[in-house]
């Protein structure tokens, strides 16, 4: 029965287009697989059902009887029909004789569509043993270059401007249910004359900023500064000097106070110079112009004094698992004359919590000794009270009336790269802004609509019972054979903890807790002018303390589970590690719905949910020591690490590659490089074993010389292409991520799965004799 099951399996493969390269065809394997399919296909697809079912339910972890269901939240005017997708059969039928090739060809429109695209994307002049990214990726770079002042084109990027235009046919429409959105929205992209002002004067007033701006010659202590840096990330959740944030150690449930290094708003480089933030007082210069108000402070060489002060970020680091953080007694941080330490944690986190918990974990020590009263301070205390009060301006610059100075302050406060700020028009600018501040209400609003760009059997039969699936069977089986059985159960448990949330937090499937979240603020008529600051004030006010929780109140927790908002093209898994958030971009949501191309989503969404997943589990390993050195987790992964690093140089020395495209900082990239190679082989053993479900071996009708397995690593190379500016060449550089082409050939290399389906010859540039095989490292860790 199993010889008959791979036979069948491998039938099609042989015999669909002789004339390819790649493809040979086997007449013995075809006559034997035509003369037993009859008699076993009946049987096989029952086995096959049922097995899988059973294994299924068995393995997954972590399944309750409050699973997703396909409910409407009545958020949007789409009938029931339109988001139950538009799955289409193939039309090409079977002739007698070959019955088995013709069942495997897909010939609807959908797919003669994007077999077209395939082909039409793809470099016939590049052999793709010798470059695969060339071979998906050249025709696209041709037709995507960035202009002068882009940083860079990518298919991620077009992803996320489509998602965004979605998202304001969303936010433009009127909704019965939430009309308070619609008013916020249209407020935004067409803002009376002096509703900036009006809020951005009601913040300063709350946050102590009144007096602003300040002048060099006014007394400021460290108590006004650290009083008005932690209110500012109390009532708008914004870093200035620091990062604040109160997170729950998910090793001891201990919730733990963090002060680190502030996201800047230039994004800064490592090693910059102030002119290299001069774009920063320009915007500001702009602002003060346009409020009346003289300018008394640099906000660039702020910036950059705040940017020297920062160390480089190793992996891993308690950015991601407090235990790696160092902790210290909130009453033994430096003295400093800059800040007063105690109170700064009292404003921000609440006397509660700053009393009950006096230690404070910190990301980079180094960063806070930095204001210590032994060190010699650039910087003056008014500087940086101006400073907070630019952070606030930007943060709000989508609500300025005037659209050039909005456009000169919101394309870098909002833009995709601050250095290479591009103009929006108003709507995506408004996208962005509710986005940032209270991006469950957006994702919930676009959720019916999201659903039907994808389908909902790709949300829930593909997505959270397929994937989940395949990373329960691979932790009881490989993963406990290349590490040991007591970290494999470790990892088990504390994944089993992690809920899997596409598309939308999933508290929003419970209609109690949607209630409660829009009781309130959101029935209330708020539509006329004079209204439109308080309103706004409310609503930024109410959204931060939601997403910040209870903390030092008694209040509901009303925490939809994010920290990161729907504009993302990668899922997110952080801290204290509950909730996978996986946004729509995640998705390719521009391929057809066809149900015979649902399992190629698996090249892209799989890849990145199981990427996040591994960074994860590499983060654990740091917390989980034996007492012998083979049994390591973390010196496993290290090993691999290391093996990789040397296997990118190499591979980058081989052809020449020459900045600023592919200069490749191994040290910095190569643990993003190692979860590459592992999520990309757990995705592909994904896809195997949802063909193995399907019982077939797909082919395009209208482009059949692609495999299956041609075609899953076709879409992993197309989900990475990007054309990167060289005139932006030392942000590039700085990124903790390979280049697209290392994202692409460099994991690819390590997979025989891609040279066996290409058949690339051993010791070509994607079929290399030394590779990075974490079984082997494991093994050869564990001789003695």
């Amino acid at each position: 029965m199993e010889d008959a099951d791979e036979l069948a399996l491998n039938v099609p493969r042989s015999y669909l287009d002789p004339g390819h390269p790649f493809v040979v065809a086997d007449r013995a394997v075809r006559f034997v697989c035509a003369c037993n399919y009859a008699a076993y296909s009946a049987l096989l697809v029952v086995l096959t059902v049922l097995v899988m079912g059973i294994v299924s339910y068995m393995i997954v972890p972590g399944r309750t009887a409050a699973e997703y269901t396909h409910l409407r939240f009545n958020f949007t005017d789409e009938s029931p029909e339109a988001f139950a997708g538009s799955d289409s059969s193939c039309t090409g039928k079977a002739d007698e004789t070959t019955v088995v090739q013709e069942s495997d060809l897909c010939g609807s429109l959908e797919c003669n569509h994007e077999a077209v695209r395939i082909v039409g994307s793809l470099n016939a002049s590049v052999d793709p043993c010798d470059d695969f990214y060339a071979y998906v990726c050249s025709v696209w770079m041709d037709k995507h270059r960035p202009t002068l002042d882009q940083d860079r084109r990518s298919i991620d990027d077009d992803l996320l401007d489509n998602y965004s235009r979605f998202l304001v046919s969303v936010l433009g429409r009127t909704n019965a249910e939430v009309p308070a959105a619609k008013i916020l929205f249209d407020a935004c992209v067409e803002p009376p004359a002096s509703l900036f002002r009006d809020i951005v004067t009601t913040f300063f007033y709350m946050v102590g900023l009144q007096h602003w701006p300040y002048s060099p010659s006014d007394r400021i202590l460290a108590v006004d500064v650290a009083s008005k840096v932690g209110t500012l990330y109390r009532l708008l959740g914004l870093d200035s000097l620091f990062h604040l944030s109160a997170v729950e150690d998910p090793e001891d449930k201990y919730t733990f106070m963090s002060i680190g290094e502030p996201e800047l708003v230039s994004g800064a480089v490592e090693g910059s110079s102030v002119a290299e933030f001069s774009f920063l007082a320009e915007a500001h210069e702009a602002l003060m112009s346009y409020l009346g108000r003289p300018l008394s402070t640099n906000v660039a060489v702020v910036e950059a004094d705040l940017a020297r002060r920062m160390a480089p970020r190793r992996a891993p680091g308690c950015f991601e698992l407090l235990s790696q953080c160092t902790t210290v007694h909130l009453d033994q941080l430096p003295e400093s004359r800059v800040v007063h330490w105690a109170l700064l944690a009292e404003e921000a986190f609440g006397d509660h919590i700053a009393a009950v918990n006096r230690f404070v974990k910190m990301p980079n020590y180094e960063y806070l000794l930095s204001f210590g009263s032994d060190v010699q301070q650039t910087l003056r205390k008014p500087d940086l009270l101006n400073y907070l009060a630019f952070r606030v301006c930007m943060a709000l610059s989508p609500l300025i009336a005037n659209a050039t100075v909005r456009h000169r302050l919101a394309s870098i406060a909002y833009g995709r790269n601050p250095r290479a700020a591009q103009p929006l028009l108003p709507e995506h600018y408004c996208v962005r802004l509710m986005d940032r501040f209270e991006a469950p209400l957006v994702m919930a609003l676009a959720y019916d609509r999201s659903v039907a760009r994808i389908s909902w059997d790709v949300v829930q039969e593909l997505v959270l019972d397929h994937l989940n699936a395949t990373l329960a069977r691979h932790l009881g089986n490989d993963f406990s054979r290349w590490f040991t059985h007591e970290f494999a159960d470790h990892v088990s448990q504390q994944l089993a903890r992690v809920s899997w949330e596409p598309l939308v937090p999933k508290r929003f499937f419970d209609k109690e807790y949607r209630s409660k979240y829009l009781t309130g603020l959101y029935k209330e008529d708020s539509s006329s002018s004079p209204q439109l600051p308080s309103f706004f004030y409310f609503w930024l006010q109410r959204a931060v303390k939601r997403a910040r929780g209870t903390l030092e109140t008694s209040e509901e927790d009303l925490r939809a589970g994010w920290n990161k908002g729907s504009l993302n093209a990668w899922p997110h898994l952080g801290a204290p590690f509950r909730h996978l958030e996986i946004p729509l971009p995640v998705f390719d949501f521009a391929m057809p719905i066809d149900r015979r191309l649902r399992k190629f989503h698996i090249a892209r969404v799989g890849t990145r949910i199981y990427w996040s997943l591994f960074k994860y589990i590499y983060f654990l390993a740091y917390g989980f020591y034996l007492n012998t050195t083979w049994s390591d987790p973390a010196s496993v992964f290290e090993n691999l690490r290391g093996c990789l690093q040397k296997d990118y140089a190499r591979m980058s020395a081989s052809v020449g590659r020459t900045l600023p495209h592919t200069l490749l900082l191994f040290e910095r990239t190569s643990t993003a490089d190692m979860l590459d190679v592992l999520a990309v082989g757990l995705a592909y053993q994904s896809f195997e074993e949802y063909m193995l479900k399907e019982i077939s071996n797909f082919r395009f009708k209208a482009a059949r010389q692609f495999s299956p397995e041609q075609l899953f690593f076709i879409y992993y190379g197309l989900s990475h292409c990007e054309n990167a500016n060289p005139l932006f060449a030392s942000r590039q550089q700085a990124s903790d991520v390979s280049s697209a082409w290392a994202r692409v050939n460099g994991p690819l290399r390590h997979v025989a799965e891609f040279a066996a389906a290409f058949r690339c010859p051993l010791g070509s540039f994607m079929n290399p004799h030394d590779k990075c095989k974490l079984e082997e490292i494991s093994t050869t860790m564990r001789q003695p």
